[in-house]
């Protein structure tokens, strides 16, 4: 039984992605589907890894009550804006 035929006597709720795919009329394509998750993957934000001493910077300067902004403005005023160690 071929994927069009199982998909036709599928409820339409059942069918979710399937149908999508055989409406391309070339099918999956895993290539291409693995490139772009790859670009997704490669944009995505990461953790920057601090320095020590700009870790303990920041966190003193959060524990006087200063606002993220005014703590990222200050570190560029400065120049410490390095993430790495």
């Amino acid at each position: 039984m071929g994927c069009k035929t199982v998909a036709q006597q599928m409820a339409p709720a059942e069918l979710g992605g399937f149908e999508l795919l055989l409406r391309g009329g070339r099918g999956y394509r895993q290539k291409q589907a693995q490139i772009k998750a790859d670009q997704r993957w490669k944009g995505a934000a990461k953790a920057a890894k601090m320095a020590p001493q700009l870790r303990s910077y920041i966190a003193k300067k959060i524990r006087l009550d200063w606002s993220p902004e005014q703590v990222t403005g200050r570190l560029r005023r400065e120049g410490l804006t390095s993430c790495q160690p």
